[in-house]
Formats: C-alpha cells, structure tokens, sequence
C-alpha cells in the first residue's frame, strides 16, 4: 500500500479527534461533554467595531477585567479541560499522551516534517471549529458583538507570549501576508529601492521584490556555515546603499538560525530598515521583542508552524517608530478614510467578512505552551532534532549540514534549531530503485527521493540540495522520539542497496 494511502486509511480509521455537531445548537467536544451554543453571551452592551480594537488594545488587565466578560462557556469547557488533563500530569515529551495531544496522524505515516506546514493541537483545533460554529449559527450576533472583542483578547494573549506591546501586533492569516504588507506599502511609498537578502532566506520575498521593481542584492551565502557571525558579517560587507534588508529568524531550507538581535544593531547603526521572516520564529525560537536591546523594525510569523495553531493564524508586529503610514494589504472598515497613524491593529487585523477561526484559536496554543513550558518545550525539540541528526549521519556514514563541538559558541549555536539537515549516502541517486522509481516521473531529483520515500515506505520528509549534494531536513517537536527516525534510516540503506528495494 502506497504512503499516500496508508495515509488516508489512518484519517478514516481513527478520526476521534475534535468536534462533531450534534445540532444546530451544541457541539460535542471530544472528551464527551456537550458545549450548548445557548449558553454564549450574545447580549454586549452595543456593536462593537473594527475601530474599536485599537482602544481595547490599550487597557490595562485590570481595566479589561472589569470591562470585558471571560471566553464564552464553550471555550472556557475547552480550557478547563485543559487544566483538568495538563495540570497534574503533564505528557513527557515524545511520550504516546504526548503525540495524542496533536492532530498528526502518526499511525499510517513516518511524519518528520513538521517544518513544512507545522502540526495542530487538538485543543486548538476544537477550539477553532466551537469559534467557526458559533459564527455560523449566529453571524450577525458573532460578529457585530463578539468578534472584536475576542479579536483584541487574542491579541493580548500573543503580545504576552512574544513579550510586545499589543497595539504593536496585529493578527494576519499568516507570515506571507506579513511581508506583503510591510514591502508593499514601503515600495508604495518610495521608502524601498534596493534591498538586501542572503541567498539562504525564503524565495518568495524575491519574488515580490522583484514584482515591486526593487533592485535585489542576492547575498550568496558560502557552505558551511560555521559561526553564526558570518552571516552578519555578510550582511556588513554588503549594506552599503541599501534601503531594506531582509533575514529569516531561522531559514527554512537549510533550518540556520539567524542571530536577528545582532542583525538589528548592524542595521539600525546604518539607519536601514530590517523585515525579520520568522515563519519559523515562534515558539522554535526565544522571541521577547521588547527585552530586546536591539529590535528589527518588522518581524512577521506564522502559529501555525512551531505554535501549532490551525493554519491561517500569523502576526505582524511593527516597531513604533515604524507604525505610522504602514499601509494595510486591504482596506476596511478599521483604516481610517486617509492614511494616517489611525490604530495599526484596527487597521491591519480586520480586512473584510471572512474565517477568524483559526487567529481566535491562539489563546488555546498560549496556554498549552504555558502549561507545558515553553523553555522547556524548546530545549527539547532542539536537543532531539541534534541527536536525531547524528544518528542518521552516524547510520549512513555522512555528515550534518550544521555542525560544531559542544560547549563553543558556534557549537552550541548550531544546536538551538529544531530542523537539520543529514547529507544523504552519495549513491543513492544512481541506485537501481531510485532510478526505476524515477523513470518517466517529472520533478528533481529531490522531489522524486521525496515521492519514493514516501509512496513506499511512509516516510514524509523533505529532500534538499545543498552544496550539490541530497540531504533529508528532518523536524523535531515535542511528540517526536529517537525511534520515530529508524524507519528513514532503514529505507535509505534499502534504497542505496544494490539489491534494496521494495521491488
């Protein structure tokens, strides 16, 4: 049976997780409780606009208690159930309890790409759709009267998380609606006619770059990356007479974490704007914006990646000497009629009538993470994606993209990442299966490796060329365990096997 297939059965065959809908009027939640719809608090003293979350953005906790009613009942049931399950006896990371907390369904796949499009809690994921039920059972009521105001509590929740002012972060769909803000409205302004990128960063800020009729200075980063210095010290050697520079927090091919405090001081000495990329920054990475002596003007983020939010949940936060004149991708009913300074987040968050599910489903991510602890959490997704590295390494006698003793600053820096990247045995792409499975069959190399390992031996993970030679960039997180990578070492082996295969 195909991967694809496994795959599929495993959905059908064990789909517990989540709500089903009962009726018009109540949900299920998967521990068996019944979350009426009733029982939400429609009855708000007026409607409340897109314009008024910028203010409820500005209150003091103590204010915003007295003002503001706690999450309607159904989402409390789902928080006190969180507290009933977490509280006395947190899962240990990559224990069975652990990956039970996570929508993946581990049973059909070897799953290794988390980095990809990131993994949902199943609290998250319930909370999202008890949100997307009540919208729909009660549009008018929902969102004239309970939307922004759960839209400015979801806000808060995030500002404390990334430790950043609320009224600097607005709620977006993700990471690329971020940077399409930011680049297109300085493009608009004639702020931004030459930018700066490392040849490592994501491919899509090009493209929108170069659609804006920005000149792109392509920075070509030389492997290996030993000391995370170098990449500044590129970025030195090449800002001069640019008016943009912008990095990834960590890089999504090559999973290079970017020391983006040091970017910020280099560029904030020559006075140049820097857009940060963190589609993978948060929670794979410490983010605390404003305990930061040095601080980008930009950092944009998915919560659907590391943070495990459903997708369609990232942010933009804006520094505040950055806020004024930033123009929104879409123009709605929070922006003011000219530009002006008139509320970055009313302006920025609501863009028209649409799904806020997933953006609403934050505050279930804050309090797991919480609970769990986030150092916590983080050290082990980093120690486990090392380790797992040097054992596939060890396994096919090759090497680990990012490398460095133990106890050294670069040693210590290349381990503070939960993706890596393990050069794949040389033969491998001259072996009878790989190229009986690649006859006829359209894609590079590295797609066709990563169709192979995954359509015969379950294997989801990505195949990268780097420095001309096939690695496998392999993810850790917290549900992931050393036994979850024997299955990607034995199918290489097969693979490379003269004789190997499944046929």
């Amino acid at each position: 049976m195909s991967g694809f297939n496994m795959w599929m059965g495993g959905v059908r065959g064990s789909w517990r997780k989540g709500l089903t809908v009962r009726s018009r009027s109540a949900l299920r939640h998967a521990s068996g409780v019944v979350l009426p719809v009733s029982e939400v608090d429609f009855s708000r003293p007026h409607i409340i606009g897109a314009d008024e979350l910028e203010s409820m953005l500005l209150w003091s906790d103590a204010e915003w208690n007295r003002h503001v009613p706690s999450s309607p009942p159904p989402i409390s049931a789902v928080y006190d159930a969180m507290v009933d399950r977490l509280g006395p006896n947190r899962p240990s990371p990559g224990s069975d309890e652990m990956k039970s907390e996570f929508m993946i369904c581990h049973s059909h796949q070897h799953f290794l790409n988390h980095g990809a499009f990131g993994g949902c809690l199943v609290d998250a994921f319930d909370v999202a759709q008890i949100w997307r039920f009540m919208c729909e059972s009660q549009p008018v009521a929902f969102i004239d009267r309970l939307l922004f105001t759960e839209l400015a509590r979801t806000t808060r929740y995030l500002s404390k998380f990334i430790s950043c002012h609320p009224q600097n972060l607005a709620l977006l769909p993700n990471a690329t609606a971020g940077f399409n803000t930011v680049i297109q409205s300085l493009c608009r302004r004639h702020i931004v006619r030459r930018a700066l990128v490392l040849s490592v960063g994501y491919r899509s800020v090009r493209k929108l770059l170069g659609r804006m009729g920005v000149d792109v200075v392509e920075v070509e980063i030389e492997y290996p990356v030993t000391h995370p210095q170098c990449l500044v010290e590129y970025v030195r050697q090449n800002v001069e007479g640019v008016d943009l520079v912008v990095v990834d927090h960590v890089t999504s091919n090559t999973g290079i974490p970017v020391p983006i405090e040091d970017m910020a001081e280099l560029c904030n000495l020559h006075h140049i704007p820097l857009l940060i990329d963190g589609a993978h920054g948060l929670l794979a990475q410490k983010l605390a914006l404003n305990d930061m002596k040095h601080q980008p003007s930009y950092y944009v983020g998915n919560c659907h990646k590391w943070f495990c939010s459903p997708k369609g949940a990232g942010f933009l936060w804006v520094r505040d000497d950055r806020l004024a004149g930033l123009e929104p991708l879409v123009v709605s009913h929070g922006a003011a009629a000219e530009v002006r300074d008139d509320g970055f987040a009313s302006t920025h968050t609501w863009d028209g009538c649409r799904d806020y599910s997933s953006i609403l489903a934050i505050g279930a991510c804050t309090r797991f993470w919480n609970m769990l602890g986030q150092s916590e959490c983080r050290m082990y997704m980093h120690k486990m994606a090392w380790e797992a590295a040097q054992y596939l390494a060890s396994e096919w006698n090759t090497n680990v993209f990012l490398t460095g003793k133990e106890g050294t600053e670069e040693g210590d820096w290349a381990r503070k990442t939960p993706m890596h990247n393990v050069r794949l045995p040389g033969q491998i792409l001259s072996s009878r299966e790989y190229e009986q499975w690649a006859d006829g069959r359209r894609g590079t190399p590295g797609q066709v490796l990563q169709d192979l390992l995954f359509h015969r031996y379950g294997v989801e993970v990505p195949v990268k060329t780097l420095g001309g030679s096939p690695h496998v960039r392999i993810s850790a997180h917290v549900y992931s365990r050393m036994e979850d990578y024997h299955p990607l070492v034995e199918a290489v082996k097969k693979i490379v096997d003269a004789e190997g295969g499944n046929g």
